[in-house]
């Protein structure tokens, strides 16, 4: 999983007191549902629980969590549901 190891890098790069913004797929996400061909949406697409972005965060501070949900369509008219969870962290 390189978005983990991603984030376990950035996490001991960053200072302490530093900030973290960043944005995780929700797993109620149409991209989410295994019966969507992922590969419409440039392949795979990593999904994360509130648990597991709780932990991977676990030495911040967290500053703003934001869970958005809603309906809609996609630039090409396909009707899509987006679950989004957005993170403001700083660093302990």
């Amino acid at each position: 999983m390189k978005l983990i190891y991603l984030l376990k890098k950035m996490s001991i790069s960053l200072e302490s007191n530093g900030i973290f913004c960043g944005g995780f797929l929700g797993a109620r996400d149409t991209m989410a549902n295994d019966s969507i061909k992922t590969s419409n949406y440039r392949g795979k697409v990593l999904v994360l629980s509130e648990s597991r972005i709780r932990d991977l965060l676990s030495n911040f501070n967290i500053l703003e969590w934001t869970e958005l949900e809603t309906d809609g369509l996609t630039p090409t008219g396909k009707a899509h549901h987006w679950h989004m969870h957005n993170i403001v962290a700083q660093k302990i």
